[in-house]
């Protein structure tokens, strides 16, 4: 470099010895050539570095998308089974309930089908909350220990496959086995390898573990948006997949998307060797995760005060998380029911609104990260008030909504719906440093397997409750969660503005000290 600043520095110096037309045809010819070599490894490079970037979103979005998709042929089998082999009604019975067709089945006879599928999608509901809460723990003090987080991404998916293979048994001996061993089939796999909670304990925690602060947030952001385009299509495929090829083949579909989604875990997640030792490295596997000395660790390791008021910090994550989550999942398995029963909706009409909806949350959120976080830069507790704010406005909305237009309205008032969760989410790893991010995670896996034992049923009562009063009492309960968690944000806000003042104060009078 010297060099050529010193044979640079020369050319100026003898520029008047030279002709001016000779100069500028090196001059240009240099810039030439460097210009058209530089512009494509500018390029390649960029390209290269997003590529290298890309680890979780493929992923997610292929196990999600297939979750749904099957969760929702299963379903289908579930009312077949209830119809056929449980309560024993006759095939054109059966056959018209599947078509809708009402002239052939009495109301009496739906309402007896979707009394037992709906006690059959609870118990489903149970198995798969209650043994992820039980070792998402176990899960994350292990996770934490060895370092590692590809394991926690790829159990739920064996599980799953594993469901689908139950489900294509009980398909097989589809008269011989009745719903209850369906019901079995289709929870206890993926339940008993961690579910859900541990595939998000492994991708928050390897996100947390592996990206820097300044594009945490962003890397947050395209998870959450992978995990709500893979719910969405799975919703708009499974249906479609089921009508068009039958319950074998849209199971055998599901398990080949599922190996797949195997396959890009298994290269695009990459973890670092654990070089340290590890306590318990010489114990059985078994004698070894389920230690119950472990497990009190995890929750002191989570709750321990900490710098910065982190005790009450986590305390306030947690509590965001259960009360941004909860309601809307909750409101998602009523607005259908509350749409029927307030505008006369039918499926159709239903299903039109949530592709609307969908795809103005989806263009909010992916809008929402890349300006707040990458051209605004503003911190997690902004981020979370301003998607916290449209939520409010718009469930404020649907409460009063006089007519369907209005309903659309509130969908496009919830634009940011997705950046609260991806605010607390990134809040997480600024607070706990690396090595306890998997049990920390573990806790708030906990929460989230609680979320649809708690809010499902609360939510139901309150409609049942006020149908005939105001039905969308619903929506109110939801706008005063949401409110507390503004307030939330808001301190967490506060707290950070004095934190960076402090901050400030102390760089400041360092600078004084250092100069006298």
């Amino acid at each position: 470099m010297r060099e050529q600043k010193t044979l640079a520095n020369l050319q100026l110096a003898m520029a008047p010895f030279f002709s001016r037309h000779n100069i500028k045809n090196s001059n240009s010819t240099e810039l030439e050539s460097k210009s058209n070599n530089s512009t494509p490894q500018i390029y390649w490079r960029r390209l290269k570095i997003f590529v290298s970037n890309i680890s979780l979103e493929p992923t997610f979005l292929c196990i999600l998308f297939t979750s749904v998709m099957y969760q929702l042929v299963a379903q289908n089998l579930y009312l077949e089974k209830a119809c056929r082999v449980n309560i024993g009604y006759n095939s054109s019975v059966c056959d018209a309930l599947t078509q809708r067709n009402i002239s052939g089945y009495t109301k009496l006879q739906e309402v007896e089908v979707q009394k037992l599928v709906s006690q059959m999608l609870g118990l489903r509901t149970l198995i798969q909350s209650f043994f992820p809460v039980c070792l998402v723990l176990f899960l994350g003090s292990w996770s934490d220990r060895h370092k590692r987080r590809k394991p926690l991404i790829i159990f739920p998916i064996i599980g799953e496959i594993l469901c689908c293979l139950a489900l294509i048994i009980n398909v097989v001996y589809f008269y011989e086995l009745p719903l209850i061993y369906t019901v079995m089939g289709d929870s206890l796999p993926l339940a008993l390898l961690g579910g859900w909670p541990c595939l998000f304990i492994g991708a928050y925690s390897y996100v947390g573990e592996r990206c820097t602060d300044s594009n945490r947030t962003f890397k947050m952001g395209s998870i959450a948006v992978s995990r709500m385009v893979g719910n969405s299509l799975g919703n708009s495929i499974g249906g479609m997949l089921f009508s068009a090829t039958g319950f074998l083949n849209s199971f055998y579909f599901c398990i080949m998307s599922l190996i797949f989604a195997m396959i890009l875990s298994i290269l695009l997640v990459k973890e670092k060797k654990n070089t340290e030792k590890v306590n318990g490295e010489n114990q059985g596997f078994l004698s070894d995760f389920f230690n119950v000395h472990y497990l009190v660790d995890c929750l002191k390791t989570c709750f321990h005060k900490g710098p910065r008021n982190r005790r009450k910090k986590i305390i306030i994550f947690i509590t965001l998380a259960f009360i941004i989550t909860g309601p809307t999942q909750a409101e998602n398995s009523l607005n259908y029911i509350f749409t029927r029963y307030k505008f006369g909706w039918n499926s159709v009409q239903y299903g039109f609104f949530s592709g609307i909806k969908f795809s103005i949350e989806l263009t909010g959120s992916f809008l929402g990260v890349i300006v707040l976080t990458k051209f605004l830069h503003c911190n997690e507790p902004v981020i979370g008030m301003i998607g916290l704010t449209g939520s409010i406005i718009a469930n404020s909305v649907y409460v009063a909504a006089p007519s369907p237009r209005y309903f659309y309205i509130g969908a496009v008032c919830d634009f940011f719906t997705l950046l609260p969760y991806v605010a607390v989410r990134s809040l997480v790893p600024k607070t706990v440093p690396p090595h306890e991010l998997g049990q920390t995670n573990a806790v708030f896996g906990i929460f989230d397997s609680l979320i649809p034992l708690v809010f499902g049923p609360l939510y139901t009562i309150i409609y049942k409750y006020t149908i005939d009063v105001f039905p969308g009492t619903y929506f109110l309960v939801t706008v005063f969660l949401k409110s507390t968690g503004l307030f939330l944000f808001v301190y967490l806000n506060y707290q950070a503005r004095k934190e960076k003042n402090s901050d400030n104060e102390l760089v400041e009078n360092k600078c004084r000290l250092e100069k006298f």
